[in-house]
Formats: C-alpha cells, structure tokens, sequence
C-alpha cells in the first residue's frame, strides 16, 4: 500500500484494488528497488499460495491468497472435451540455504528442508542471498513459504473452454479451477489460471492451468 502510494504520487498510475492480509508483521527495507521487484519481494515475504494480478484494462493490482476451493468448475462433455495432464519435478527445490545481512558482527544464515521430498526425489538445493534481512522471523517467512511452494510435483495443463455455456471473460489469471465429470482423481483436482488466450473468432478461451510463479 505505501509503496503505491509514494509510485503514484511521483507519476505512477497502478492503484490498488483488493489487498488480503496476510496476518503476518514482519520488517524488511526497501533501498532503490523497482516498484517490481518490490512486489516480488513481497510476495516472498506472504505466505504459500498469494499471487499478485495487475488488471492492464484498469491499472489496478490484487494481491490475494489462491482460494482452496474451485472458483469455476468446468464438466467434461459440457465445457470441454479432454484433459491432458501433465505432471512435472523440474521445478523441485527442497533444501534452501538463506544468508541474510550483518547481525551481531556475523551475517544472518538459515536453511529450510522438505525431509519428505528429498527422500522421494533427493536433494534439489536451492541458495538465497540477501543483505536487508536481518530478523529471524522475516527469514523464516521466505524460507518456509519457498519450500512449502517449491518441494512436490506440479500440474500443468492447458485446456479450451467455450463461451456457450460459461462466460469465459471470467477466467483471470489467479482464480482456480476445477473438474467435474472425469470419474477420476481429476474431479478432485484445483488448478490455478496462469494464463489465458482469448480466441474471440471462434468464441473460446485457452487457460494454461498449474500454479503461478513468484
């Protein structure tokens, strides 16, 4: 919120829209940072599964936590015909060595670790290097919420959806989907939108589906 405030009254104009709360308080100092790296970094700082959406059309910005629950549910046979799922471990980080900046004459230094994941897939190190962290708690926060996003498979998936029977403009980047009418373990499944390509010739809708990167 502050930083949007001081980015507009020096000429920015992306204003804020719908900011959750994270119930957390935790202190980090922002020095000649881009108000993009900002973001990033406070979506560092927020708890596993908050995404940042910034609306081109109006210049508003979300950040919100992923909802649990299915925002949409599309049913196979109505909405879309198949589903071809893909699941990935590129992306797998289960150990994160975290240095921070000076406290007590010595640099800050943590490391996170999944025991659950390294014994399904080894060890997948990841390093963190930050002088502006310099409490424990602000650590703790970025090393949990990354290795709680980052230690298990991803889904990924793309699928069409048709504007006959849902009003597709709906599907923004960030809200969730999920499935009904497969017979599987699919109709359990809740995805997240990360992209979306509008075919307005033929009235449908392309949603890349996983999980949005920092």
């Amino acid at each position: 919120h502050g930083i949007l405030l001081d980015y507009n009254s020096r000429g920015g104009l992306i204003t804020e829209r719908d900011f959750e709360a994270t119930g957390l308080s935790l202190t980090y100092t922002f020095v000649v940072s881009f108000i993009y790296d900002a973001l990033k970094k406070i979506l560092e700082l927020c708890p596993t599964g908050y995404y940042a959406f910034i609306d081109l059309g109006t210049a508003e910005i979300d950040i919100k936590q992923t909802s649990t629950n299915a925002d949409f549910t599309v049913v196979r046979g109505r909405h879309i015909n198949e589903l071809n799922l893909v699941l990935t471990i590129e992306q797998i980080k289960n150990y994160l060595l975290l240095s921070g900046g000076e406290t007590a004459g010595v640099n800050l230094y943590r490391d996170y670790a999944d025991n659950s994941s390294i014994s399904n897939y080894g060890i997948r190190a990841a390093a963190k290097s930050d002088n502006r962290i310099t409490i424990g708690a602000t650590a703790d926060a970025i090393g949990e919420s990354f290795i709680e996003e980052n230690a298990d498979e991803v889904q990924q998936t793309s699928i069409i959806v048709k504007n006959d029977k849902i009003d597709i403009t709906q599907f923004t980047p960030g809200k969730t989907i999920g499935f009904k009418n497969f017979g599987n373990f699919i109709d359990d499944m809740v995805l997240q939108i990360v992209r979306r390509e509008p075919n307005f010739s033929d009235g449908t809708v392309t949603l890349t589906l996983g999980q949005l990167p920092v």
